[in-house]
């Protein structure tokens, strides 16, 4: 018969022997404040990445956009008002717009959405004026600009914030294109009818705070299982 190998022999200490129990006693006690630290650990960090993303879209009314006329003119007025019709929508999964007369550049306005805010919707400066000049060279992207920033929230500016800022701009912008098309009148460069008919605005897009990768989110949140599972 084989011999049992948790009891003690004549020439061998068993698991439970005697002589044993102060070493496994420290060994349980080292293992157990082991499992405490890490659990400790991970339960922080579940916290952070699981309280982050808890009811993230049923929050999202609770975010401000910035809207910021730089132009002054008639592109200007109608772009933010256009905007700022959307309030007039409200639901929690869509942020709210507010004007913002207070940040005099483009520059100030990109500085402020870096350190405070969640993004911004410019209306460059000069844009009805350069639309009303339109001649060979002209940009409509240069009316309006998009900025970002992804970095301060990146599962709700990637899922919710910039797909607002993209679509209010988008919406804006067409809507410019349908009023702006009924008083057009022929440019003197004729090569130019067809942008300033179709498209006489556009905007540009630019994050401030960019997010090192999208797939970040998913990254931590798979670390964190594969070494909960590790323990």
């Amino acid at each position: 018969m084989l011999s049992n190998p948790w009891k003690s022999g004549q020439d061998r200490v068993g698991l439970f022997d005697a002589s044993l129990r102060p070493l496994l006693w420290e060994r349980l006690i080292y293992y157990i404040r082991i499992l405490v630290i890490f659990s400790t650990m991970y339960w922080i960090a579940g916290s952070i990445i699981y309280g982050a993303v808890y009811k993230r879209s049923d929050m999202t009314h609770h975010a401000t956009l910035e809207v910021v006329d730089l132009d002054g003119g008639p592109v200007g007025r109608a772009v933010a008002d256009s905007i700022l019709q959307l309030n007039s929508r409200p639901s929690d999964k869509s942020p709210r717009w507010r004007l913002r007369t207070d940040l005099p550049t483009l520059a100030a306005t990109r500085e402020w959405v870096r350190l405070h805010g969640w993004g911004a919707i410019v209306i460059n400066q000069g844009a009805s004026q350069r639309l009303q000049d339109a001649a060979a060279g002209y940009s409509p992207q240069n009316a309006v600009t998009v900025i970002n920033n992804t970095g301060r929230h990146p599962v709700t500016s990637i899922s919710y914030l910039e797909p607002a800022l993209t679509q209010a701009a988008t919406a804006a912008v067409h809507q410019f294109a349908l009023a702006h098309l009924a008083q057009l009148q022929a440019p003197a460069d004729p090569l130019l009818l067809p942008t300033l008919a179709l498209r006489p605005i556009a905007f540009t897009s630019e994050d401030v705070g960019p997010f090192s990768f999208a797939l970040a989110p998913i990254i931590c949140v798979f670390g964190f299982l594969v070494g909960t599972l590790m323990m």
